[in-house]
């Protein structure tokens, strides 16, 4: 069964960035972050803060509350009703989600822009201490032909067991692994990988629909502890979500065919 990338120049379906801080966002900078409206309205247009009741003064033995945020979601709707785009701010990470990707030269730019306006609004003295790079790659079942995973996927590969090739068509296999030379402040590993590789049939057997590969690589790297200071964040930033961005691409290297990879711009 010959397969297709979803798009013409790379077959990411999904990607989505994400920071973790030191602290918990405060409730003066849940509600500066109102001001993104304006600052981010054209990547973003939809903006849905989240409230909660917080107890403030007692009428008539009622307590009376008050909005207070506890989280905040802007997103892009397409046409047809689905996000785009969406950035979630909950508790102390902020999470970048992007369903239309193109390709890294245009995203990465885009991202860290909503990176730096989220850090334009938050109290000085935060730390950055982990992040993660989560990719999902999809590949269409485009032709009725008896299905071979070794038209996608290169044979003997590290990351699929050699029996996946008498499954069937559906199956389903994760793994997850320290980077050996990835070593934190506390000399720990520091990168910990999630690889979920799945082929996927979508509705049910009475009404089957997309028929698909996926792969979904999860990079978590922990123990980062740099400061939002635009002086030092955006190099680092960048050069943090690059790297995960380079290892991703190396995994596939390893884990696709010759063909896929050419077809890709990867070889």
């Amino acid at each position: 069964m010959a397969t297709r990338q979803r798009n013409e120049s790379n077959a990411i379906a999904a990607c989505s960035f994400q920071l973790v801080f030191a602290r918990a966002f405060d409730p003066v900078e849940m509600r500066s972050f109102s001001r993104l409206q304006q600052s981010l309205g054209d990547l973003l247009p939809g903006f849905l803060p989240d409230t909660f009741p917080t107890p403030n003064f007692q009428f008539g033995g009622i307590n009376m509350g008050f909005g207070a945020a506890l989280g905040v979601t802007m997103q892009r709707i397409n046409p047809a009703g689905q996000p785009q785009r969406i950035l979630r701010i909950e508790g102390q990470a902020l999470n970048v989600v992007w369903n239309d990707y193109t390709r890294w030269s245009e995203v990465w730019p885009q991202v860290q822009r909503i990176f730096n306006e989220v850090l334009a609004s938050m109290n000085p003295g935060n730390f950055v201490v982990a992040s993660q790079l989560h990719i999902v790659d999809q590949f269409d079942f485009i032709a009725a032909t008896e299905y071979d995973a070794f038209e996608l996927y290169r044979p003997g590969n590290q990351y699929l067991p050699a029996h996946v090739s008498a499954s069937g068509t559906f199956w389903h296999v994760n793994q997850g692994w320290w980077v050996p030379d990835s070593i934190d402040v506390q000399g720990r590993p520091a990168v910990l990988n999630q690889l979920n590789i799945s082929n996927i049939q979508e509705g049910t057997s009475q009404l089957p629909g997309r028929e698909y590969s996926q792969i979904e690589h999860i990079q978590a790297a922990r123990s980062i502890n740099f400061p939002i200071s635009m002086a030092e964040f955006n190099p680092r930033v960048t050069g943090m979500f690059e790297n995960m961005r380079i290892a991703n691409q190396e995994l596939l290297r390893v884990l696709l065919t010759d063909a896929k990879l050419e077809a890709m711009g990867l070889q």
